[in-house]
């Protein structure tokens, strides 16, 4: 269009004559947001000059271009002069020249994506690479690049002004709780913006755990959660929350075999989590696609506060092929699209992840963080990794029996170390110890290099997981 022609002209052409333009679009636009080819490699060749500080003159772009073989490809050397030296351009609008640009790149990048996913869907093609694609672009359009934010000293005020600003109460760091007090000690809650792993082997308990976390966030923060679950259907993950909350057998529920006593306690945590606003969806054909348009929905009534996904090795990627080397690349991707999402939409993003069965052959079997299965992309994308682990899975005579050590392997913006929490398999149900070196010593909550651990005393657990009861409303 002679309008996209126009502006990708303008923005050449100002920063041709205001080469510090050049920082006000560099870490938007890339040569392929032009619509016309010659334009984005005459953008390309002129970034490039001013970032390495050689000269942006006529002669010497076109000489630099000549000599990368892509002169005519611009139009050639009276093209290339026209565009940097038009008169169009308003000087200090670059900033809004680039804007219209990515929009317009984007608007076309959507309807070529759409009109694939048609062609697809109506000609009996890959339907399921076409979805992944369309997932893997959406997500990369919602980024923001940031290569040129801000210099130093003005991250530096802004840092000095908001740390006046929380110590005079004026503001507050907006951090979700997990409701497990010795959890929320290490990692201070869960922030806007963090993709957290928590991982395990099969059998530790990861989905009752995240559900468990799940439901205190959605029933104390007043915030929405959304849990996707491509592995358990929503009567399944109802099933362990009636459980967990009424104390109930989890496989006598499922049969119906319950006292009049339990029943009473099913009915009432059935109606106090008419108050707990927990989403499920279930589809196990979920992509990162389907999770972001389901929480923007969401984020536009202003309550979403969590997101969980159970779990990351079951989501699909791009489709092409089993292999375990395009597996990996499968999962970095999905793992990079959820870290994006959660900085978008400045939420927390809870993904669990099974764990490589190569732990199983070590004599301690606590996990580490190469234990991630599928992708060292994980570790890296993650800004808080929890490993769940059980001491009696792997040892009968543990005297650490309902025990489970939650790791915190990596946090990136604080500490590591190790929460202890009790855990009853049969209601599915996790909860808080109360503090104290009594209950919990030292050197069992602190991380250690011994392979051992000492028993705990579990005469004082306390109900710390407690969602509203029928007398509560």
């Amino acid at each position: 269009m002679k309008n996209d022609f126009d502006v990708e002209t303008a923005l050449i052409a100002s920063i041709y004559s205001d080469i510090d333009a050049i920082f006000e679009v560099a870490d938007s636009i890339e040569p392929n947001d032009f619509l016309n080819l010659g334009h984005g490699l005459i953008y390309s060749v002129l970034r490039d000059r001013i970032l390495d500080d050689l000269p942006t003159d006529v002669v010497s772009m076109v000489a630099d271009m000549k000599a990368r073989g892509i002169l005519d490809k611009a139009g050639g050397e009276e093209a290339v002069k026209s565009i940097l030296e038009a008169k169009s351009a308003n000087s200090g609008s670059a900033r809004h020249y680039g804007e219209l640009i990515r929009n317009a790149s984007k608007r076309r990048t959507v309807a070529k994506l759409c009109q694939v996913l048609m062609e697809q869907a109506t000609g009996g093609g890959e339907i399921e690479e076409s979805s992944a694609a369309l997932s893997k672009a959406l997500t990369e359009l919602s980024s923001t690049k940031s290569h040129f934010k801000m210099p130093l000293s003005q991250s530096a005020d802004e840092l000095r002004s908001r740390l006046h600003a929380l110590r005079n109460g004026e503001i507050v760091i907006d951090l979700l709780k997990s409701g497990f007090s010795d959890l929320d000690e290490i990692t201070k809650g869960l922030r806007a913006g963090q993709l957290i792993i928590v991982g395990a082997r099969p059998g530790m308990g990861k989905t009752a755990f995240a559900l468990e976390l799940s439901l205190q966030i959605a029933t104390n923060s007043c915030r929405r959660v959304l849990f996707f679950s491509l592995e358990m259907s929503s009567d399944e993950l109802s099933e362990r929350a009636v459980a967990s909350g009424a104390q109930v057998n989890l496989s006598r529920l499922q049969t119906g075999d319950l006292t009049d006593d339990e029943l009473v306690r099913v009915d009432e945590v059935v109606l106090g989590l008419h108050n707990t606003d927990l989403v499920l969806n279930c589809d196990p054909m979920v992509h990162v696609a389907d999770i972001r348009l389901a929480a923007l929905k969401e984020q536009a009534k202003g309550k979403l506060g969590l997101i969980v996904v159970d779990y990351l090795q079951l989501m699909g990627g791009n489709g092409k092929g089993k292999s375990a080397e395009n597996r990996q690349l499968e999962v970095a991707e999905i793992s990079r699209s959820l870290k994006l999402l959660a900085r978008e939409l400045e939420v927390p993003i809870i993904a669990l992840s099974q764990l490589s069965r190569n732990l199983e052959a070590r004599n301690d079997k606590r996990p580490q963080l190469s234990d991630l299965r599928d992708s060292g992309a994980i570790e890296q994308d993650a800004d808080l990794v929890l490993f769940l682990f059980r001491e009696e899975l792997y040892d009968d005579k543990s005297e650490n029996k309902g025990l489970v050590e939650v790791i915190v392997a990596k946090h990136r913006n604080g500490p590591t170390g190790k929460a202890v929490l009790w855990f009853e398999p049969e209601f599915m149900r996790f909860g808080d110890l109360l503090h104290g070196i009594d209950i919990i010593p030292d050197d069992y909550r602190r991380e250690s290099e011994e392979h051992g651990s000492q028993p705990i005393d579990r005469s004082h657990r306390v109900n710390a997981v407690r969602r509203p009861a029928a007398g509560d409303l």
